[in-house]
């Protein structure tokens, strides 16, 4: 039957509880062999159920007494909770009380101890007031064997003896009763004599290297009278400014200037590192001493050697004097920075000690360097030296050009370089020519004017070299707001003097010769090297200006402006006038071109029949031959000069010209069928000459020159053919009328024409 085993199981099965009910029931029926008979099993469910039914009923009553027994003990439990609650309150009032009793009792004590602070300190202060009177009173008689007394019995009592002395001193000064002057001097011949021996001991702790003995007595001379005579001994007999070497070094003028400057801020920089290490264990205000013992190495040590060092450097060249200048700035102002973040900061100062310091550095650094820069005097110099520098560079040219204005074109024009170079030595520098020798009698050269030659392109980079020193001198010795200012007075000058005086000058001197030029005699084309040699300057001064000069203007616009403006005024004067060299040169080679065509005799196309037999052995005329070496001449010696676009321009020009020229030279000679030979060898001559210009325009040209050629030579009845054919056949007829009619059997041609 049920019971409460079988719900207690951990699962509970339906199934196996009604089995469990019916399982006897189906035994014994088997066992009995009898059918199966409902009745039973359901008085045997009916059964169970009200066995379950009272299980539940029981079950609930159990769970009725459970939750009252649960409720009666969670009413209990709150009550005991309640009652912690209002005990723990209790506590903590009680905690509250006692703390606040205690805050009371702690501020009662510390106001007693504050009383008993002050009480004490006005006791002190009392006592110390009553020694003092009683010292003042001493001193008034002149005992002063208390104080002795004190200073005897050790360090400490030496130093309290230095704190009353003070004080003492302080009362002497203050009190003006009469009577009291007696004792002001026995105050201040005790003080003297106190400091007087506190020097000695530091004096003599310091020859023995007795640190700690130092620092004693320079805390009790600051705590006496602020020390100021201790820091004064310390520095004067430091051994940096006692030996008088370190500043003579330069006098001798035998020591290297860049060597010199090494040492010196070397010894400067160390000294300064290892005396800051002493200086912070020995003196309370080691900063205020490291501040006054740098402007003596500036004043003394520094300043000395610098004087001295210019003074030498002047006496040798301003050069020499303006390189010292920048090389002692630039050591001074990298000795400023390495210690600005090195072993000061390392040693324990404080951030505005070494700051002091620094700024201190920074001052006595500028104020070396005043004397010489303030009021525009370095730029002065600078200029000064670079005007001298440009004078020596260009005597030789300076020379030529005022003997062109002294003797006149004529006889200048019979002047060699020899002799310039002569009147340079007599009256300026003796200076050579690049590429030539002063001695040299065989001078290609010699009877020619020199102006082109004496452009030369090794004399601009020295100047330029020189220049860009000179900048760099300024960016050193400027101040950054000045410095633009500075770099465009000394750009201006190297414009002025490399650009007008020198390249424009030379320019304007080969204009001259060329405007002068014999157009009877062959023109030569060496002016063309002034074109280039004035092309690569410009381009040099160029590069530098973009290099040297535009990054230090660009922070000054109005400065920046006015400099690009005085560049490019050059640089446009420059392009006209070379556009006029070379229009020049054209000009005289056409005139001479024309002038030799225009001596050609007019037979010369039109020889006898015999001429063959008479012994010629060219065809070529004299005239042809003439213009061919020059054309030749031209086309090797051109690309020398020029390049580029003013190359094929002015060979575009020459070759043009004579090809004009020759189609006008052409309409004034009769040929006959002889003569014909000689002009068209002369044309081919022309065209092979042209075609060393490498130009495929001229070429054409001239093609087209030797076709109007061959109208000469060829037979009549071909005549119609070769004019309808090639370059020709694209010509009008009509312009082909006045060759033909030079044809000497031009009567003859009839229906062949």
């Amino acid at each position: 039957m049920a019971s409460w085993a079988n719900f207690t199981e951990q699962v509970f099965s339906e199934e196996a509880f009604v089995e469990g009910i019916s399982q006897r029931l189906v035994e014994d029926s088997r066992k009995q062999n009898q059918e199966f008979h409902p009745k039973v099993f359901i008085r045997t469910f009916e059964s169970a159920v009200e066995e379950v039914t009272k299980l539940r009923k029981s079950m609930l009553r159990r769970i009725a007494d459970l939750e009252d027994t649960a409720g009666a003990a969670d009413s209990a439990r709150r009550k005991r909770l309640a009652e912690l609650n209002g005990v723990f309150e209790e506590v903590y009032s009680a905690f509250d009380g006692l703390e606040n009793r205690i805050s009371a009792i702690g501020n009662t004590a510390v106001r007693i101890g504050e009383q008993l602070e002050v009480i004490n300190k006005q006791k002190a202060k009392a006592t110390e007031a009553r020694d003092v009177i009683v010292y003042f009173l001493e001193m008034q008689s002149g005992d002063n064997r208390r104080l002795e007394s004190l200073r005897q019995s050790g360090p400490d009592g030496e130093y309290q003896v230095a704190i009353i002395s003070r004080r003492l001193s302080a009362i002497a000064k203050e009190i003006d009763a009469p009577g009291t002057e007696k004792t002001r001097a026995n105050i201040e011949r005790y003080c003297e004599e106190l400091e007087k021996t506190m020097l000695d001991s530091f004096d003599n702790a310091y020859r023995s290297g007795d640190v700690k003995g130092m620092a004693y007595c320079a805390k009790t001379l600051y705590d006496f009278n602020g020390g100021s005579s201790c820091v004064q001994a310390y520095v004067n007999q430091h051994e940096f400014f006692i030996d008088r070497a370190k500043v003579e070094l330069a006098a001798d003028g035998n020591t290297n200037l860049e060597e010199g400057l090494t040492k010196l801020f070397t010894d400067i920089e160390e000294t300064i590192k290892r005396e800051w290490e002493v200086m912070c264990v020995v003196f309370p205000n080691a900063a205020a001493v490291m501040q006054q013992f740098i402007g003596r190495v500036y004043a003394q040590s520094a300043q000395s050697y610098i004087e001295t060092m210019l003074e030498n450097a002047e006496r040798d060249s301003k050069h020499a004097y303006l390189r010292g200048l920048a090389s002692a700035h630039s050591m001074s102002r990298k000795l400023v920075k390495t210690l600005r973040f090195d072993d000061i900061r390392r040693s324990g100062a404080s951030f505005v000690s070494s700051s002091s310091i620094i700024n201190t550095l920074e001052r006595c650094h500028e104020d070396l360097f005043i004397p010489y820069t303030k009021e525009d005097r370095y730029l002065q110099r600078e200029l000064k030296f670079l005007l001298e520098l440009y004078d020596k560079e260009l005597s030789t040219f300076t020379a030529y050009y005022n003997l062109r204005k002294q003797q006149g074109r004529a006889h200048v024009l019979l002047t060699t370089l020899r002799d310039v170079q002569s009147v340079a030595s007599s009256q300026l520098l003796s200076l050579s020519i690049p590429g030539l020798s002063a001695g040299s009698k065989d001078s290609p050269e010699a009877g020619k004017p020199a102006a082109e030659e004496l452009l030369s392109l090794d004399i601009s980079v020295q100047i330029i070299t020189a220049h860009a020193e000179a900048i760099a001198r300024c960016v050193e010795l400027t101040k950054p707001s000045d410095l633009p200012r500075h770099i465009l007075a000394l750009f201006k000058g190297v414009v002025d003097n490399l650009g007008r005086r020198y390249v424009e000058g030379a320019i304007d001197m080969v204009l001259e010769d060329l405007s002068l030029t014999d157009s009877k005699s062959e023109p030569a084309v060496r002016h063309l090297t002034a074109v280039k040699v004035a092309n690569q300057i410009m381009q040099l001064l160029q590069l530098h200006s973009q290099n040297f000069v535009v990054p230090f203007v660009n922070a000054a616009p109005t400065l920046h402006r006015e400099m690009v403006l005085h560049k490019n005024g050059f640089f446009a004067d420059m392009e006209d006038k070379i556009n006029k060299l070379l229009g020049k040169q054209t000009d005289v080679a056409i005139n001479w071109m024309s002038s030799v065509l225009g001596k050609q005799k007019k037979n010369e196309y039109k020889p006898k029949e015999d001429v063959m037999s008479s012994g010629i052995t060219s065809l070529v005329t004299p005239t042809c031959v003439s213009l061919e070496v020059f054309l030749r001449r031209v086309a090797a010696e051109c690309p020398k000069s020029l390049e580029g676009e003013n190359l094929n321009s002015f060979l575009r020009q020459i070759g043009t010209s004579l090809h004009s020229l020759l189609l006008d030279h052409l309409k004034k000679f009769s040929v006959n069928s002889m003569g014909g030979l000689f002009l068209t060898k002369d044309l081919a001559t022309y065209q092979e000459a042209i075609a060393t210009f490498k130009q495929p325009v001229l070429d054409e040209k001239f093609e087209l020159l030797r076709q109007i050629g061959n109208l000469f030579v060829v037979r009549p009845e071909n005549l119609r053919t070769v004019i309808g054919e090639g370059y020709l056949g694209k010509i009008d007829r009509e312009l082909l009328v006045p060759y033909v009619n030079c044809r000497a059997d031009v009567s003859t041609l009839g229906h062949w024409w």
